[in-house]
């Protein structure tokens, strides 16, 4: 069988998983991490600033909450 071939590069026969195996795992740098974390934020800081619906608050309160030994198999229906 032919390796498909491009114009610009050739194809190499092994698979990604066999690629994977065989090279490190490249890591990103602390300034680009911080870099990525500052656009994230800019990019949704709508989102951000509208903070977390009262529903929701309610619910991981709840998920907070100590339980007692007779509802501990039992969950708690979220209020609606």
């Amino acid at each position: 069988m032919r390796t498909p071939r491009c114009a610009s590069h050739t194809v190499n026969s092994r698979s990604i998983s066999d690629q994977n195996e065989s090279e490190p795992t490249p890591a990103l740098g602390p300034e680009v991490l911080a870099a990525i974390g500052r656009e994230l934020r800019r990019m949704h800081i709508d989102i951000i600033a509208e903070g977390v619906p009262e529903r929701f608050a309610e619910i991981l309160r709840r998920l907070n909450e100590p339980s007692n030994e007779d509802s501990k198999n039992e969950p708690t229906p979220p209020t609606i």
